[in-house]
């Protein structure tokens, strides 16, 4: 069974020369990259970290993540992710929580380990990287100060491999157990449901601290080629794509929306892209279109899955993008798309029992990639994994035809003079605006209702659209219970450590305002 430091290497004995990943201005190839691997493995097992220790790594994504990640594969080291976005009292929780051994810092992110040293029960090793740093070991003196060899290291597939830590929607973020086993598996089903291999040039977007590790991983794989942007931007992906030829890449909606809105993306040869994967959230009808008209001849694939189950457990295929818009029948654009072979996924009631098509329940999924737990959480893990079944947390139903649409997060439900009302369906219908970017609909208190429907909108560049008009606009297609009270206009949105929409956040943020205002 094969890890990542077998990857590598195989990597590096038949295509040695081959681009492996572009990170800015730096090439590496796969002969250098696995040779680099090899003496960062070195360095750790000369500093005692041996098999199932945890070794975490605070920065961007780069080049220097991926050795990292190679090194921990090929003696063992179990992988944490540190989302460098993270603010400093999460990065101490997942430091002091995973018992990390061993912290390759960032230099530009030095600032948040010399911020919480202090406050650390055990003091871990601390290696700089790219630029001047304060710390002690540096890592390229590490990697010249150790041999290239393969470490002789019998490394058990079953064994956690990978700690990824949730975004800590619901609190701060838990470690979820993954092995190497699983995270492979992941990768040769999504390869093989959505078409990539070896002739692919990724476009990697997401930050790698969490689950969107997997998408870094994809050229390791296939022995393909990844270019990596550091930080999201439009008019860079465009000139990235038209260099590199880049042929697929995985966004989430907010960053396909910028990119097909930006006007460089008429100007650039692009022709090279063949297949756009988003998640997170559905895209609306219109910015579908508009990416299969900007993109000419590309594929649209959305994917629908849970850290807990090591990435995707539905999928909206390619044929059910062209289907729909060939046939107007735009609903299906706004599911997840039906469970892929390998994982059972079910809709049920809060007894665990299964619910007929069109009723509203949890997403459950099983299947060999759901984790085995979070990491010294065993109350977490009993709560979250029950018989073998992942409860996501996630509302969703089932259609006759058995695509999955995903309704809302059980604690965003708001419940409004005794009605359940689902956000997600407030907001697919104000995105149906033609002057509305991106919505988030929450639940806000209410001295009759207990809550009441607010919904919160950012325009499109150059559109405008009164509160009053939108309001009239969501009366007129969906029941009153449901509409919004309210809608506050806004510029920009909270966000949380991968870029997703924080309503999290945004909720709280009413709901801290009628507390101060009973307390006052």
């Amino acid at each position: 069974m094969l890890t990542f430091g077998h990857l590598a290497r195989h990597n590096a004995r038949n295509y040695p020369a081959k681009t492996a990943y572009v990170d800015g201005d730096r090439r590496i190839d796969w002969a250098r990259l696995n040779e680099r691997a090899c003496r960062l493995a070195q360095f750790l097992l000369a500093a005692g970290v041996a098999r199932g220790d945890r070794v975490a790594s605070i920065s961007c994504d780069c080049i220097e993540l991926v050795e990292i990640v190679v090194a921990c594969a090929k003696i063992g080291a179990v992988r944490v992710g540190v989302n460098h976005r993270y603010a400093p009292p999460e990065i101490a929780h997942i430091l002091e929580d995973s018992g990390a051994r061993v912290v390759f810092v960032q230099a530009a992110l030095a600032g948040h380990l010399c911020e919480i040293a202090p406050d650390l029960s055990a003091a871990p090793l601390l290696v700089g990287f790219d630029g001047p740093h304060p710390f002690a070991v540096d890592y390229e003196a590490a990697l010249a100060g150790h041999p290239s060899a393969e470490p002789d290291v019998a490394v058990v597939v079953d064994d956690p491999g990978y700690l990824f830590y949730s975004s800590g929607s619901t609190g701060l973020p838990k470690g979820v157990t993954t092995t190497w086993r699983q995270v492979i598996d992941s990768l040769c089903h999504i390869a093989l449901n959505e078409g990539s291999g070896r002739g692919d040039v990724w476009l990697h977007t997401m930050p790698a601290g969490g689950i969107p590790l997997l998408i870094l991983l994809r050229a390791i794989y296939h022995g393909a080629t990844c270019v990596i942007m550091r930080r999201w931007d439009p008019e860079q992906a465009c000139a990235l794509i038209e260099r590199e030829r880049v042929t697929r890449t995985l966004v989430v909606p907010t960053m396909l929306v910028s990119l097909i809105h930006h006007p460089e993306v008429r100007r650039r040869d692009l022709r090279s892209l063949r297949q756009v994967i988003y998640g997170a959230a559905p895209c609306t009808p219109a910015n579908i279109r508009l990416t299969m008209e900007v993109f000419p001849g590309v594929e649209m694939l959305q994917m629908y899955g849970a850290t807990e189950a090591t990435g995707m457990a539905t999928m909206l295929f390619p044929e059910d993008h062209r289907e729909a818009l060939r046939t107007g029948e735009h609903d299906i654009l706004a599911s997840a798309g039906k469970p892929v072979p390998y994982m059972d996924v079910v809709v049920a009631d809060e007894h665990g029992v299964t619910v007929a098509s069109g009723e509203i329940g949890e997403v459950l999924i099983k299947g060999s990639l759901v984790t085995s737990g979070y990491w010294n959480a065993p109350q977490l893990t009993a709560e979250a994994v029950r018989d073998g079944w992942l409860h996501t947390g996630d509302l969703g139903r089932f259609d006759e035809r058995g695509y999955l649409y995903l309704v809302d997060r059980k604690k965003f439900m708001i419940v409004s003079g005794g009605y359940n009302i689902y956000p997600v369906e407030v907001e697919n219908v104000l995105a149906r605006h033609p002057a509305v970017k991106e919505v988030a609909v929450v639940g806000v208190p209410d001295p009759r209702w207990g809550e009441a429907v607010k919904a919160i909108v950012s325009l499109r560049p150059g559109r405008q659209a009164s509160e009053t008009e939108l309001l009239g606009f969501c009366r007129s297609r969906i029941a009153g219970y449901k509409a919004p009270k309210s809608i506050e206009l806004v510029d920009e949105f909270p966000r949380n450590a991968v870029g997703k929409l924080d309503k999290r956040t945004l909720r709280e943020r009413y709901w801290a305002d009628a507390g101060r205002r009973i307390g006052g």
